[in-house]
C-alpha cells in the first residue's frame, strides 16, 4: 500500500528541497534554471512580506511536489482570486494524489481567503496535465501568455522614464 499524501505550507527550512523541485519543473519546461534558487526562495517566499505561497506534498517526509500561488485580481468579474504559478509533482510520485491534494489547498487557501477562483497557464503540448485539469473540473480557455523581460523590459523601461523626465536641463 502506498503511504498517503500530506500537504503542508513550506517553510523557510524547506528552500534547499524546494529549490531541487524548482529546477526539475523548469528542466522539464525546458525553462531557465537556477533563477528560483534556494536564495530567492528565502529571500522572496518568507519573511515579513513574501512575494508569493508555497504548499509542499510529502509522502513520508519526504517532498514530491509543491505548488507555488500568488494573489491575483480579475476585472472582468470583479473578483479576486490566487494564480497558481507553479505546480510540480516528481515523476515517480505522479498519479499518487499529490496533484489534486495541491490544488485542493491552493483552492482552500482561496476560499479561506476570501478569493473566488484559481487560475494557471499549461504549456501547449503538455497534454497529461491537460487532462489532469479536465478531471479536477477546470475549464480551459485558449489564451497566449506575453511577458516582457530581461533586455527588452530594461529599454522600454528606461526609454520610458527618459521620456517621462524630458528634456535634460544644461
Amino acid at each position: 500500500m502506498t503511504a498517503a499524501v500530506t500537504v503542508r505550507p513550506a517553510t523557510i527550512e524547506d528552500a534547499p528541497a524546494l529549490a531541487l523541485l524548482v529546477a526539475a519543473l523548469r528542466a522539464h519546461q525546458n525553462d531557465p534554471i537556477g533563477h528560483l534558487n534556494e536564495t530567492a526562495l528565502r529571500r522572496d517566499g518568507f519573511g515579513e512580506d513574501p512575494e508569493f505561497s508555497i504548499l509542499i506534498a510529502e509522502r513520508e517526509q519526504r517532498p514530491i511536489g509543491y505548488a507555488l500561488f500568488t494573489e491575483s485580481y480579475e476585472p472582468a468579474f470583479a473578483a479576486r482570486g490566487l494564480y497558481l504559478a507553479d505546480l510540480y509533482i516528481r515523476p515517480e510520485a505522479r498519479r499518487s494524489g499529490a496533484g489534486r491534494a495541491l490544488v485542493g489547498a491552493v483552492a482552500a487557501e482561496a476560499h479561506r481567503r476570501e478569493r473566488r477562483f484559481v487560475w494557471w497557464t499549461s504549456i501547449t503540448g503538455n497534454a497529461e496535465a491537460h487532462a489532469f485539469y479536465a478531471a479536477l473540473g477546470a475549464v480551459t480557455q485558449e489564451i497566449r501568455a506575453h511577458v516582457l523581460g530581461l533586455d527588452a523590459f530594461d529599454r522600454l523601461a528606461d526609454a520610458h522614464a527618459a521620456a517621462a523626465a524630458g528634456p535634460a536641463s544644461a
